[in-house]
């Protein structure tokens, strides 16, 4: 986990946010299929979000 995302995830806690997660995408110079993996990761997201609303 990067030191910003630690940051923010500490503070939403200190906030009174204990209900927190994340998608992590993270392409590099190395990764085959970059398209493919942010698919993933949008979707995901998506699949956060419908649970948020219940």
């Amino acid at each position: 986990m990067t030191k910003v995302l630690h940051i923010l995830e500490d503070w939403l806690r200190w906030a009174g946010v204990d209900d927190i997660r994340t998608v992590h995408f993270r392409p590099n110079l190395v990764t085959a299929d970059a398209e493919q993996a942010r698919s993933l990761a949008h979707a995901q997201a998506r699949d956060l979000a419908k649970s948020f609303l219940r």
